[in-house]
């Protein structure tokens, strides 16, 4: 079912499908809520409640000036009362999606009975990621966004799946330069302003999921492995010949691995 809400008089659409406990999944960078459309139905079907939204200027959401990871997580917690009342929630958060997943713990972690960083981290931005988005928004703004889209998924995967994913590629890519200049500058620019949130992870009661990529060029994953498993109630699971795109890259095992989180989070009450 489609559904939205107004955040600062600004339409934020969703869909909800199914009757349970509530699992909110959050989409990354460029992406939106359709990421998810054949991930979520395992989960529909096991009894939970599956929320997906379209974060500010992404899907069919509008833009959200002055973009933050604080005024996503209260775009989120809006919907969750909407939804689910005081219920606590299971959140998966897909790269920026995890970002925002992060910013919700910071803000509403009493609220959250489980959090998954799927292909994210809680880590600020290193003064050359920085560098490297600030030269991405000038890219933007000088030669417009679709040039810079159309080079943005096929990074994203395993060298090991790019015949694969190819139909998929181009999908997302052709989605993404329907959306604004504007929208994805703001996203980009909340990225990069983004605190360092390990003491979400270090205080929280909550079970925690990390799902990596061992091919991910986006991010070190063992570097930042190696910090992670620091952290109490914290489950890791790395992924063979996957990149940045489990969902796609390795559906059925990344959709075991949260279905299995989810019962687990779900016994503990």
């Amino acid at each position: 079912m489609q559904d939205y809400i107004f955040y600062d008089n600004h339409k934020v659409s969703y869909i909800v499908n199914g009757q349970g406990q509530p699992l909110f999944f959050i989409h990354g960078f460029c992406e939106d809520k359709s990421i998810w459309n054949s991930f979520q139905w395992p989960f529909v079907k096991q009894g939970f409640k599956v929320v997906c939204i379209d974060l500010p200027g992404f899907g069919s959401s509008q833009i959200v000036a002055e973009l933050t990871m604080k005024k996503m997580a209260e775009i989120v917690k809006a919907i969750a009362e909407k939804e689910c009342g005081r219920e606590r929630i299971i959140l998966v958060g897909h790269s920026m999606g995890g970002y925002v997943s992060l910013a919700y713990g910071a803000q509403f972690g009493r609220d959250l009975r489980g959090l998954v960083l799927f292909h994210s981290h809680p880590f600020a931005d290193t003064s050359l990621k920085r560098e490297n988005r600030e030269k991405s928004i000038r890219f933007i703004q000088q030669h417009g966004h679709e040039r810079f889209v159309g080079q943005l998924f096929n990074n994203l995967f395993s060298n090991k799946n790019v015949e694969k994913v190819e139909i998929i590629v181009n999908q997302l890519t052709e989605k993404a330069k329907a959306y604004s200049s504007e929208g994805i500058i703001h996203a980009q620019k909340s990225m990069m302003n983004r605190e360092d949130q390990t003491s979400v992870l270090k205080r929280a009661e909550f079970p925690k999921l990390f799902l990596a990529g061992k091919e991910d060029t986006t991010m070190p994953v063992q570097e930042y492995v190696s910090k992670i498993e620091q952290f109490e109630n914290c489950t890791i699971l790395l992924l063979d010949a996957v990149g940045h795109m489990g969902m796609f890259e390795a559906e059925t095992e990344t959709q075991q691995a949260l279905l299995d989180f989810c019962f687990f989070c779900n016994q503990r009450g």
